[in-house]
């Protein structure tokens, strides 16, 4: 298994996306406008935009994982949220690295099949029908 990489896409815009809504509250500004060319949200050179409604999606894919798969779940809070790194989500966890990577890969399965899911239900609601 490899890492699904429009995946590992969703989970960085969803990491910035989580820190851009814990860093605010009630809409203000956690920094002045002038800095917004000086964001720390660059790949490249190039400013990365968070998709807001892609952010909240995927946050509610990850969430789903909590309760049915805490180990994948622990796993992408401990890397994308609190930006431990490989080695650091493997310490924190207390397994090898090897492991956090067969849980990194495991992670982007289960979510990419919860999008496809999504788009299924998306199709069938669109055309009617409920579940």
């Amino acid at each position: 298994m490899a890492r699904i990489e429009w995946v590992k896409q969703k989970l960085v815009n969803w990491a910035l996306w989580k820190a851009r809504n814990e860093g605010g509250g009630l809409g203000f500004a956690t920094r002045s406008v002038l800095l917004a060319e000086a964001s720390d949200t660059r790949y490249a050179g190039n400013i990365i935009p968070v998709l807001e409604i892609d952010g909240e999606q995927t946050n509610v894919a990850v969430e789903s994982l909590k309760l049915t798969r805490p180990r994948l779940y622990q796993t992408l809070q401990l890397i994308y949220i609190e930006n431990t790194g490989i080695k650091g989500a493997a310490r924190a966890q207390g397994i090898a690295v090897s492991t956090v990577s067969a849980l990194l890969e495991a992670a982007d399965h289960a979510l990419s099949a919860w999008f496809g899911d999504k788009a299924e239900r998306d199709k069938d609601k669109a055309r009617g029908f409920t579940s």
